[in-house]
């Protein structure tokens, strides 16, 4: 929210400008190119033209399509309602930002392409910007939606599978299966992201690529690193600090945060990182509270996960990492949802 407030107080002093006109709210422009007329008719003369995403305080609601603004700049003209963010969802996606501002960082990506940057998780969700191809964002959070038509597939399948006879076995050699394909619907996973201008919203986990380290994306065994911290450090035979990581991880296609956290250490002699510990097969939420050791440091690092043990309740644990020997100090339960 810190990065709202000069573009509210620009809108303050605009509002002083005239005094009789009290400003009955203040949104953003969603469009590309949001022009300002002079009057209520796209026939009439077009005085400024904003870009998408500029603050504006709205003067005049009549109830038909146009809202009488006052830009940045300080002028007064007319602009369409679908070029403005509707006054509840502006509201929405202000408490949004003020909760992303008590949230840790869990992780950074960046955009593959031009992305939709969302009030909600979800793809019919109302998108406030668009964030450009190869723009930083950080992740605070992770959601999860069934994706459109995955249930309704698996519904016909089960329809299909009582209504028809079972197929005859296909020749193969004993004892070789054909993996199964997950049951349940598939999910698309969505990031609570902050951009660099700090625009807060959600964003479609397939437009952007989690940075994670070369050598620890070589041992990912298949999973997604959602979340990773350099926790410790051993020192090479060169001299340079290689760092032992916490890898969160999780599923591809799953509806958890993560399913797995692992203590990866760098083996000096075989220049690699190698598994010091595990915990699997948990419904991780996140976030991940991370304590950790900085270089050329000897000590205990810490780490605290959670996860869903029963509907409704959340386990706290609390873990210690001691030269790479990991020990759970407590586990609590809080009610969750």
């Amino acid at each position: 929210m810190r990065y709202l407030i000069p573009a509210l107080l620009l809108l303050l002093g605009c509002r002083s400008m005239d005094h009789n006109r009290a400003v009955l709210y203040k949104t953003i422009t969603i469009s590309k190119n949001n022009y300002v007329y002079e009057r209520s008719d796209r026939r009439s003369n077009r005085i400024e033209v904003l870009k998408e995403g500029e603050y504006v305080a709205v003067i005049a609601a009549p109830g038909n399509r146009w809202l009488q603004i006052i830009s940045p700049s300080g002028r007064i003209g007319w602009v369409e309602s679908r070029d403005l963010l509707s006054r509840s969802d502006f509201e929405e996606w202000q408490k949004l930002a003020k909760s992303v501002e008590k949230m840790r960082v869990q992780s950074r990506a960046e955009t593959y392409v031009e992305a939709n940057l969302r009030l909600r998780p979800g793809r019919d969700s109302t998108t406030l910007i668009k964030i450009p191809e190869l723009s930083e964002v950080e992740i605070y959070a992770l959601a999860h939606t069934v994706r459109p038509g995955s249930e309704a597939t698996r519904h016909q399948q089960e329809q299909k599978k009582q209504t028809s006879k079972p197929p005859p076995p296909k020749p193969g050699k004993p004892g070789i299966m054909k993996p199964k394909k997950p049951e349940g619907p598939s999910y698309d996973t969505w990031y609570l992201v902050r951009t660099s201008n700090g625009m807060v919203g959600w964003i479609y986990s397939g437009l952007a690529y989690l940075k994670v380290p070369e050598e620890l994306a070589l041992v990912s065994e298949g999973k997604t690193i959602i979340a990773w911290y350099a926790i410790s450090f051993v020192k090479a035979e060169n001299g340079e600090y290689k760092p032992n990581y916490l890898s969160i991880e999780r599923e591809p296609g799953s509806n958890r945060d993560f399913d797995r956290v692992r203590l990866l250490y760098w083996n000096p002699r075989r220049k690699r990182l190698e598994l010091a510990y595990r915990i699997q097969n948990i419904q991780g939420v996140l976030p991940v509270e991370v304590t950790p050791l900085e270089p050329g440091h000897i000590g205990t690092a810490t780490f605290r996960i959670r996860h869903i043990k029963s509907p409704g309740t959340v386990v706290v644990d609390d873990y210690q990492i001691n030269d790479l020997k990991v020990s759970l100090l407590k586990s609590i339960s809080e009610p969750f949802g």
